[in-house]
């Protein structure tokens, strides 16, 4: 995305959007169930939450960098891989991996 207004746009407003519905309707839905412990399933939903981070990068970082490799290019703020390392032609398909894992979760 070349264009800084749209990518501002998607970014905070359409993920935004996103996240919070992800957050907010388990949240209300365990509040359903159990409404004398509402503190409870907040911090199970967001530890959920946090956990699924936690594990994803590990199945993320499997698939992207098996072979555990450094970046290389240097750029401003730190180093990436180049746009030709297998790296970065393994990232669409652990996109690919990572979302059919989340479907079949559902």
């Amino acid at each position: 995305m070349t264009n800084l207004g749209a990518f501002v746009f998607f970014y905070g407003a359409v993920f935004g959007l996103g996240v919070g519905i992800a957050y907010l309707c388990p949240i209300i839905a365990g509040w359903e169930y159990f409404p004398s412990k509402k503190g409870l399933v907040s911090g199970l939903v967001v530890g959920g939450f946090g956990f699924g981070s936690f594990a994803f990068s590990f199945i993320s970082m499997a698939i992207a960098n098996p072979d555990n490799e450094v970046a290389t290019l240097k750029v401003e703020g730190g180093k990436i891989f180049p746009a030709d390392s297998p790296i970065s032609s393994n990232a669409p398909k652990m996109i690919q991996i990572n979302c059919l894992i989340w479907l079949i979760l559902l």
